[in-house]
């Protein structure tokens, strides 16, 4: 029997597996896949992040000194930012290893199939074999087969964004000289995407070349895709190397309207915790892997169950709020260019926060 069970190994999922581990209690984390393994994200970070989880050197693929947005109509938006670039295969595997190190046992290639309540404890059927656990964390991303398994509705077409992102492999100077050795690209406009944006986040030698779309605004998916990849600039960054890897992924839009469930807990994008406007998820999936790994241990520490109730007090506590600003601002933001410039000029000196919570309303 596990005191907790993590299901899925992103970095949301590993780093709460690594703190319940820590604090002495017996955790399995459980992945579908077999570790390492590739995941579609831009990969882009805020510095703040390297900093605060001591990422090693080794895992960056760049540094980021400024951010540059494209608008269709022309207009050309410039802001510094300091952060860095990754790839999620070398990023996750740091969290992994960190859940490891603490004692976390990891399942890989194993596919849940359902969880049930048993009395007292959840039994997890796997691919192969049960699992056993008083606690569940649900790290298993948009379409978290263990929130379907409890009963919790999918999220909608127009509360996902779909994703797909090319990666280019090209050369160093080449990269350089059409985005920048420490420059990371955004591209906006209603002819390119009617709900979302495209984007541009150099690796060391590959360029991740990506565009987000509401699902519900998508009649034809490879139609969408290829009028941004029409676009100008975009046609530069595919004729600078060879694709090498094509590939789709959903990110959650809104948030759920609730986080926990009897045992189990809710974190990252299967909770829904991603930015509405930007679709950035990994530092809230960090941060709600966190706070789902205090209030975990403090149910256990103290036998109450009735204690998983103050994980949303947590959420609520930290990122939760911002989230909420950004999504009653999102659908005016992205209802014309218009609306979308203003954004932008908006972004070129304030934090997304401060004009989803503030500004925008003015």
């Amino acid at each position: 029997m596990y005191d907790a069970a993590v299901v899925g190994a992103g970095p949301s999922g590993s780093l709460s597996a690594a703190h319940i581990a820590e604090a002495g209690y017996k955790v399995v984390l459980i992945d579908r896949d077999e570790i390492p393994r590739y995941k579609p994200c831009g990969g882009a970070i805020e510095l703040t992040l390297v900093s605060k989880y001591k990422i090693p050197s080794e895992v960056i693929e760049r540094e980021v000194e400024s951010l540059v947005t494209y608008h269709t109509s022309g207009k050309v938006f410039h802001r510094l930012g300091f952060g860095a670039v990754v790839w999620r295969l070398k990023f996750d595997g740091y969290f992994q290893y960190l859940a490891a190190a603490a004692g976390a046992k990891l399942m890989e290639s194993q596919a849940l199939k359902s969880v049930t309540w048993r009395n007292d404890h959840y039994k997890l059927k796997l691919k192969r074999g049960d699992v056993e656990t008083r606690m569940v964390v649900a790290a298993d991303g948009v379409n978290s087969p263990t929130l379907k398994s409890i009963g919790w509705r999918p999220f909608k077409a127009d509360e996902v964004y779909l994703t797909v992102q090319k990666e280019i492999l090209s050369k160093k100077e080449k990269i350089a000289e059409i985005i920048g050795e420490k420059t990371i690209n955004f591209y906006f406009g209603k002819d390119i995407s009617k709900f979302g944006y495209g984007w541009a986040f150099p690796k060391r030698n590959v360029i991740s070349l990506g565009w987000g779309c509401r699902l519900s605004d998508i009649s034809n998916t490879r139609n969408s895709f290829q009028k941004f990849l029409d676009y100008e600039p975009i046609k530069k960054i595919l004729s600078s190397g060879e694709t090498i890897r094509t590939s789709a992924h959903l990110v959650p839009l809104k948030t759920r309207e609730k986080f926990h469930e009897g045992g189990v807990v809710a974190v990252g994008d299967a909770a829904g915790l991603v930015d509405p406007i930007s679709g950035k998820g990994i530092p809230y999936a960090l941060e709600s892997g966190e706070l789902a790994a205090k209030t975990i241990i403090k149910v256990l520490d103290e036998e109450d169950p009735e204690g998983i109730r103050t994980y949303r007090d947590a959420l609520q506590g930290s990122f939760l709020p911002v989230l909420e600003a950004k999504y009653n601002i999102v659908f005016d933001v992205y209802r014309n260019d218009e609306n979308i410039l203003r954004y932008l000029e908006l972004w070129q000196k304030h934090r997304a926060s401060e004009i989803a919570q503030k500004l925008w309303k003015k």
